[in-house]
């Protein structure tokens, strides 16, 4: 049986939700590769939130709007909200890591806890992830419904 774990990431606030998936896709993913190998979960699936500068109000006929590509100093980065408070989203990725099962995670927490790796990755996390919001937990098996 497979064993989950999420995390909410959330962004530095200097830095635009592009380059926040930008360096978590192809520098902090790749560097955990690297540092913890073969303890690497099976998936680790990056799930972003949109978010569209400027945007307090975002309703469906908005979504055409182009989203800007560069830092603006003072912009906010409001997400795209079906129900509830915009507030309420204070992360900018939903990450949802699986393990073949308990002991391969935590055979990862033991290499990923080592003073070398947990390191390198604390210096790294400082470009990127607002440090402030530690959201960590374990995941149900899941339940899953398909469309006929």
């Amino acid at each position: 049986m497979t064993y989950a774990v999420v995390a909410h990431i959330r962004r530095r606030q200097d830095i635009t939700p592009s380059e926040f998936r930008t360096h978590y896709d192809t520098v902090h993913v790749p560097l955990l590769k690297s540092l913890v190998g073969t303890a690497f979960p099976l998936t680790h699936t990056r799930n972003y939130v949109t978010r569209i500068p400027n945007a307090p109000d975002i309703t469906l006929s908005t979504l055409d709007k182009p989203q800007a590509s560069g830092k603006v100093p003072g912009t906010e980065f409001a997400p795209i909200m079906y129900r509830g408070e915009a507030s309420s989203v204070d992360y900018d990725s939903l990450t949802v890591m699986v393990w073949e099962d308990y002991p391969a995670f935590e055979r990862f927490l033991e290499v990923f806890s080592s003073k070398e790796v947990s390191e390198k990755i604390l210096e790294d996390e400082k470009n990127f992830k607002d440090q402030s919001v530690k959201r960590i937990y374990a995941l149900e098996q899941p339940s899953t419904a398909k469309r006929d």
